[in-house]
């Protein structure tokens, strides 16, 4: 599984780094944006329902975003100044950013383990 989630993160992290190469995000913007995808993504979207259903939606889902965005913001926070970009994002950035997020990190995070999953089979 540490596979798996190292795959992810690493998908997820190099999304970051092509956005942050074109726009210029603010460190709170980057940690808010990035548990909003956790948010809505994890579980597949199972979060997002409780956030709205169960008395305790909200504290499931603030556990959520702060993993989501713990492990992305220090890393902006250390590196902000090093990206090119001078464009402030506007307001439809950020949804972009979450789809991004979601079809880079899903979409090459299944690209990638086809071959693995392939060669080795889940057993009967």
């Amino acid at each position: 599984m540490f596979l798996l989630g190292a795959w992810y993160y690493a998908f997820f992290a190099l999304t970051w780094l092509l956005v942050l190469n074109r726009w210029r995000f603010s460190s709170t913007q980057v940690i808010l944006t990035s548990a909003a995808y956790g948010v809505i993504v994890e579980q597949d979207f199972l979060i997002l329902g409780q956030l709205f259903t169960s008395p305790f939606g909200w504290l499931i889902a603030a556990i959520v975003g702060v993993h989501y965005a713990g492990f992305v913001g220090p890393a902006h926070l250390a590196t902000r100044d090093h990206f090119p970009a001078t464009r402030t994002p506007r307001w439809y950035h950020f949804p972009l950013v979450i789809v991004l997020l979601f079809v880079v990190g899903h979409g090459l995070f299944i690209v990638a383990w086809i071959p693995v999953l392939a060669l080795f089979p889940k057993p009967v």
